[in-house]
């Protein structure tokens, strides 16, 4: 399994608060199984502004300790970016790390409308990027109406549903729309979004179980083929 959505690099973001608690998280997901990991630390405009370099040199001391350790895991780079409708009224394209380097950059929305944030989607996709939109299950509109995704579908923007959602962790409204995108077809891949080891984290095993019972086999591609051909940079479509 690979989890394509984590914040576990330390002192970065509100993830991992210092280097035992990444250990943790890391060595919590191996034990689930996980064999590869996206580091996807927060970019937020004014809060949390990480620079490439920045998580690059964190993945760097994340490598160095997994290798003294033997751990079997791959750390893969990443970001996740907060749309909003001046964001390149602010920053450039090159100010964002794709995952592991390709065209795939992990983005996300607070409480912004999706209509708002489309020309940003657009020039994202105009720049030669993928997106892929995080957690839209924790969307008040999206929960209101899932057809309000399928514009960004048809422009090949990929949806990823979060396992403390398909838990219940953040209601039965959260919940039960996580279950009707992966109903639906609509979700490509599952991840944690996992920010401490002791809080939220829901392994992906538990997501992977549940979409099991809602569309079978083809759960395995959430977190297996779908998440391996997005880290080679390959199409979904």
């Amino acid at each position: 399994m690979l989890d394509l959505h984590t914040h576990l690099l330390p002192e970065i973001d509100d993830g991992a608060r210092n280097f035992p608690e990444t250990l943790k998280i890391i060595k919590k997901e191996m034990e689930d199984g996980v064999q590869q990991i996206v580091v996807t630390p927060n970019f937020i405009s004014q809060l949390y502004e990480p620079t490439v370099q920045e998580i690059q040199e964190g993945l760097t001391l994340v490598k160095k300790a997994l290798t003294e350790l033997d751990w079997p895991v791959e750390i893969l780079p990443g970001m996740e970016v907060r749309l909003s409708p001046d964001l390149f009224n602010q920053y450039n394209l090159h100010d964002f790390l794709t995952i592991n380097q390709t065209r795939y950059l992990l983005v996300d929305l607070f409480e912004t409308p999706l209509v708002e944030v489309a020309p940003v989607l657009d020039e994202m996709i105009a720049g030669n990027l993928w997106p892929i939109l995080a957690h839209p299950e924790k969307y008040v509109e999206v929960q209101e109406n899932t057809e309000i995704l399928n514009p960004w579908l048809k422009k090949h923007v990929l949806f990823q549903v979060s396992t403390d959602s398909l838990s219940g962790l953040w209601g039965e409204k959260v919940q039960s729309t996580a279950e009707k995108l992966i109903l639906e077809r609509m979700v490509h891949i599952l991840a944690t979004d996992v920010h401490n080891p002791f809080r939220n984290f829901v392994p992906l095993s538990y997501g992977l179980e549940i979409a099991r019972r809602l569309i079978g086999e083809d759960a395995e591609l959430l977190v297996a083929q779908n998440c391996d051909m997005i880290v080679q940079g390959k199409s979904l479509f």
